[in-house]
């Protein structure tokens, strides 16, 4: 018998609480007794797997679960909802990340009251702040932005990446000189210690005259690729030649601190045109600075850089929780279209200072070993009350098909409860998070013994769907 995909499962359920859930543990239908709920102030490094057991690791998950807030939402018709919230950086302002089932409107956002602290049932710690505003929206992505006031010290304490950094405008020129602009999606690691961004394929980036991709924080930043144009051609170098192949440029270009860099190159045919493919990216200004000797000694300059698509089926990517592979063998026509679906996945230099900083944070522990270990851990406040830390793992990558797109949501086995709508759940293997949204109780999924008897979801809000990898799907 076919495992039942996450579409296939019982209804999930939204997971706010309201004044009848706040008995907690004592009446809870989901989790009875509350068993692997760990208090966060009771919280230590032995409640971990042994190979997270680890101090960078655990302050990690430390400094998160402070940044976890109780949201009391007063509702248009007066009644109260309550769940959970996480605080992230936003061009450079500090700001509540939660459900729009959670918060709707501006309203909600200006009436909800936003709870830091409460760690123990005395309330004795408990800092209380004020949403002021609705910052964004979505019922699709299941996600809402607010602002609020005023800032604990200990959260401007903390280090968080700010999240804008990984969805960057790109502005490309075509030769009439018409702008464009669209959202792409920093990848969540380095290659050759470079960043790499995915962005749609909308355009030719071959054909356009200028791209440059401009971040929050002021940096501007130009697409990089391995394979660079060059004049002029030796006569040598011809696909009729049989020892083409046997050709292996010097390449020789002087770096931004004057120094000369010289490297072996690779001769490239791509759709009838030759290119050299070198064992670094460079941009176009720095391609042009390329001398290239060939060995009969005949010597050409590099002219610029030619930018090769890819797809999700062949991409090599790293990092993520999403695993193409394994999606393609449910036979589903959208996601074999969406893995074959072209989209452009390019280095870029410079790299903003804070991305630099997050994406070595990322690599120090997005290890091959450790991407085996799918440890989810999910840190919110159960029945609206004090904070807890559950454990449990990943169960899935999904992509659901809309009116519109196709949306991507994740699977996981940590125990949640009504108020835990809006909690951050925390995949260790990827050194990333997501926003818990979607509750049920069942004992197997896809085959599998779910050990907590939870099967949960969140979307992701990073969507490499509509804006960023495939637009039209259907």
């Amino acid at each position: 018998m076919r495992a039942r995909t996450m579409t296939e499962l019982p209804e999930f359920k939204r997971e706010v609480a309201t004044e009848a859930d706040m008995e907690g543990e004592a009446n809870c239908e989901k989790n009875p007794g509350h068993n692997g709920f760990i208090p966060f102030q009771d919280f230590s490094m032995d409640h971990l797997p042994l190979v997270w057991q680890e101090g960078r690791v655990y302050e990690y998950i430390r400094s998160f679960g402070e940044r976890v807030v109780r949201l009391v939402v007063k509702c248009d018709n007066g009644s109260f909802r309550y769940g959970s919230g996480v605080v992230e950086k936003w061009e450079d302002k500090y700001v509540i990340a939660t459900n729009n089932h959670v918060i709707e409107n501006d309203s909600q956002a200006k009436r909800c009251l936003i709870e830091f602290n409460f760690n123990s049932d005395d309330r004795s710690d408990v800092i209380v702040c004020e949403g002021t505003g609705l910052l964004e929206t979505s019922k699709t992505l299941d996600k809402t932005l607010i602002t609020f006031l005023h800032i604990p010290k200990k959260i401007q304490e903390i280090y968080m990446v700010d999240e804008s950094l990984f969805i960057p405008e790109v502005v490309t020129m075509d030769n009439d000189g018409q702008t464009y602009s669209y959202q792409s999606l920093t990848m969540p690691y380095t290659v050759n210690g470079l960043p790499i961004l995915a962005m749609p394929l909308r355009f030719d980036l071959n054909k356009m005259k200028e791209t440059s991709i401009e971040f929050y924080d002021g940096t501007v930043s130009k697409m990089a690729s391995e394979i660079i144009k060059f004049e002029p051609v030796p006569s040598e170098i011809e696909p009729r030649n049989p020892n083409v192949k046997d050709i292996h440029p010097n390449i020789s270009v002087r770096d931004i601190n004057g120094q000369v860099k010289t490297m072996t190159g690779n001769i490239e045919y791509i759709e009838g045109e030759v290119f050299i493919k070198l064992p670094e990216a460079f941009t176009d200004e720095e391609a042009q600075q390329c001398t290239v000797t060939f060995p009969n000694g005949s010597v050409s300059k590099g002219t610029g850089v030619h930018f090769l698509p890819t797809t999700l089926a062949t991409a090599n990517l790293q990092g993520l929780d999403i695993n193409i592979g394994k999606l393609l063998t449910l036979g589903i026509p959208e996601i074999k279209r969406f893995a074959n679906n072209p989209f452009w996945n390019l280095h870029f230099k410079p790299t903003p200072p804070g991305l630099e900083n997050q994406l070595s944070i990322q690599g120090t522990y997005n290890t091959e070993e450790r991407r085996q270990i799918n440890t989810a851990i999910a840190i919110g406040h159960p029945h609206g009350g004090k904070k807890m830390v559950t454990i449990g793992r990943d169960l899935a990558f999904s992509l659901e098909p809309t009116a519109t797109e196709l949306r991507c949501s994740i699977a996981y086995s940590c125990q949640t409860c009504p108020g835990s709508s809006g909690s951050p759940i925390l995949y260790l293997r990827s050194w990333r998070w997501y926003v818990h949204c979607l509750g049920l109780r069942a004992n197997e999924f896809q085959e599998e013994v779910v050990e907590t008897g939870n099967i949960n979801k969140a979307w992701w809000w990073k969507q490499y769907i509509s804006d960023i990898v495939v637009e039209e799907h259907m």
